[in-house]
């Protein structure tokens, strides 16, 4: 692991830090390690944990009256309500509303993962295209205690943030590009948000640069009435093409840029304080009911997740227009150990007034739950099923049981508007468009093109 900064000797002295491994994310007050969650867990759990935290924040967001969340949607409605919904034998799903938000917990998998590839092209083609490009990681903090409010100290840090790489002491670097990403952690001290601040350069931060910038931070945090002590709240990481790749192979530098993109984008991070969690673990913590896991109690957790839930207008990651740029010149980089989805060859179509009916019973998204006699009283979501299957044929016996079992509140024939097919001609019978597809209502009824797969 990389080393974070020195002990600094006075408030007055910055020292930088030349890192040659992989780099500790700086958190401010606490150590920060990869966890190896999905390592551990079993393939399946891992990919359907994203729906049982998805559906927890669903009845979270009912049980406190919070209506009109653009959450409360996500993988509940159809993109069209005229064309049919597809499990495909992928694992994957066509024409499902997504919120698209990276506080969403499948939503964010996506995001994170395309995110993480984006910065590593740009790495990969700054590096290629300037030999002496380095890149530095600038970490933002504020002061923050458990009475601040989230939305305010947010406001308020992004606001710095803006002021800062608006200013001189910024543009005098010219810089290749910059990249900020907000990341949002709760502990004993209340709600803990935080910027990390990818800038790349020819040649090094100087220690008079990197003085310069912290001593203007300051000076912008005195004009929001906030002292910031530069110590706590400011530190940069540094790499160059010496340490974090492998000159002799440009191939070889795709596993130090994958470590270093992790730094700057991730959602499975776990803090070394037992007090201290990320907001995708807390959630994770709280949807399977490892409370014991938790210091805070239920109540407290539920009241952190949804003051989290209800931040508005903030952008979790931002590039500068020259980042903009690289991203389209570097757009048809191959990434290494890139893992591509498998081509579908069989579907189960589901018609969209079966699809009303299964959603209507809470059979898409639920959680299997058993009586004092241990019946069956909800039964495990058709979705999260469809995640474990890796034989569709399971996925379809697995409906036929649900309609069975639940014929009292479904519609007569519904089985007959759910059918099984075998894709012919490579082709699916339906466009399927990209998940990023911008849906600005979910309320909003598109024509049967406008697909997007889970």
């Amino acid at each position: 692991m990389l080393k974070t900064c020195p002990t600094f000797k006075s408030n007055n002295s910055l020292a930088l830090n030349h890192s040659r491994q992989q780099a500790d994310v700086h958190s401010i007050c606490d150590s920060v390690k990869t966890t190896q969650t999905h390592l551990e867990q079993t393939e399946s759990e891992s990919a359907v944990s994203p729906y049982v935290n998805l559906r927890y924040v669903q009845q979270l967001l009912v049980k406190h009256h919070i209506q009109k969340h653009k959450t409360s949607y996500c993988c509940n409605r159809q993109f069209s309500t005229s064309s049919p919904t597809l499990l495909l034998n992928n694992q994957k799903t066509t024409n499902i509303f997504h919120c698209k938000h990276s506080s969403c917990s499948v939503c964010s998998k996506k995001i994170y993962q395309d995110k993480n590839n984006q910065l590593r092209k740009v790495f990969h083609y700054v590096a290629k295209n300037n030999p002496k490009a380095c890149f530095h990681m600038l970490t933002l903090t504020i002061p923050h205690n458990q009475f601040h409010k989230l939305d305010d100290r947010m406001r308020m840090l992004a606001a710095m943030k803006r002021a800062l790489m608006n200013h001189k002491v910024i543009k005098d670097l010219d810089l290749l590009f910059f990249h900020s990403t907000l990341e949002i952690v709760y502990s004993k001290n209340g709600f803990h948000p935080h910027y990390h601040i990818m800038l790349s350069k020819i040649k090094e931060l100087t220690q008079q640069q990197i003085q310069a910038i912290a001593n203007q931070y300051q000076k912008i945090a005195k004009k929001f009435n906030i002292i910031v002590n530069i110590i706590k709240s400011f530190k940069v990481t540094s790499y160059n093409n010496s340490t974090i790749v492998k000159a002799a192979n440009y191939l070889s530098k795709s596993q130090d840029f994958s470590n270093l993109a992790n730094e700057l984008v991730s959602d499975n991070k776990k803090y070394s304080s037992n007090e201290t969690y990320s907001m995708p673990q807390l959630i994770s913590l709280a949807a399977t009911n490892q409370f014991d896991k938790i210091v805070y109690s239920k109540s407290r957790v539920e009241k952190i997740i949804i003051e989290y839930l209800q931040l508005k207008n903030i952008n979790y990651f931002r590039g500068c227009k020259k980042y903009d740029a690289l991203v389209k010149l570097s757009a048809n980089i191959q990434l290494a150990n890139s893992k591509n989805d498998p081509k579908p060859t069989k579907y189960i179509q589901i018609n969209p007034k079966a699809f009303l009916a299964l959603s209507q019973n809470n059979l898409l998204l639920a959680s299997e739950q058993v009586d004092q006699n241990n019946n069956v009283v909800q039964f495990e979501g058709l979705l999260k099923e469809h995640r474990r299957n890796k034989d569709l044929n399971d996925t379809y016996a697995y409906i036929l049981y649900l309609i069975e079992a639940n014929q009292k509140s479904l519609y007569p024939g519904i089985e007959n508007d759910i059918s099984f097919h075998n894709i012919a001609n490579d082709h699916l019978p339906f466009q399927d468009l990209p998940f990023s597809y911008s849906q600005s209502s979910p309320s909003v009824s598109f024509q049967s093109s406008q697909l997007a797969a889970a």
